[in-house]
């Protein structure tokens, strides 16, 4: 199901010609663009549990969304299996709500994450914002109509080639910037 609908896009830009289907097309392109590269859409104060693997010792794992809070982080350190509970001096949550980082110093006295850790956190809620880069996204589609991402086929007198169809995951620096306004200032995302 999408953020928005044809109906909905069409409150913010009446003056569209595009169809129902047109605009739909449109729309699951882009949404499933922004959920490749941002993560799936999350409901407003509702727990994520993420399961994050460290094949080598790091002091700061990267979560897929960021969190708001941290309810919850248990660590299976390599070749163990048993789970450790960690407690909140263990860790500490970056400003950018993407990073965890391990303190040494804590209760547990782990240095780095290792092995498997699992951590229960509330996402930041930023649906009304996704919903706004997706209209805007939506609407330099219909701006730029049909698709402009890249030459798909050359004819020179007789002669003609084709390269097969663009997909819709070639690189668009106007949609990336848009995408990369739904980031926390302050973070990375490693993918």
């Amino acid at each position: 199901m999408s953020l928005i609908t044809p109906a909905v896009y069409r409150e913010h830009n009446a003056g569209t010609s595009l169809g129902d289907d047109a605009l739909q097309r449109l729309i699951d392109a882009n949404e499933t663009r922004m959920i490749r590269i941002l993560g799936p859409h999350y409901d407003p104060g509702v727990p994520v549990v993420e399961e994050i693997a460290v094949h080598w010792k790091r002091t700061i794992i990267n979560l897929k969304q960021a969190a708001s809070e941290i309810l919850a982080v248990q660590s299976r350190p390599g070749g163990s299996y048993d789970w450790t509970v960690l407690v909140p001096d263990d860790y500490y949550l970056s400003e950018s709500g993407l990073l965890l980082h391990r303190v040494g110093s804590g209760s547990t006295g782990g240095s780095s994450w290792t092995g498997v850790n699992e951590v229960a956190y509330i996402p930041r809620f930023n649906l009304e914002e996704r919903i706004g880069v997706l209209l805007r996204m939506t609407g330099v589609d219909e701006t730029r109509g049909p698709s402009t991402s890249g030459v798909t086929a050359r004819t020179m007198g007789s002669w003609s080639e084709q390269y097969g169809s663009v997909s819709g995951t070639a690189p668009d620096p106007e949609k990336d910037e848009m995408l990369a306004s739904l980031l926390p200032m302050g973070g990375m995302t490693i993918r």
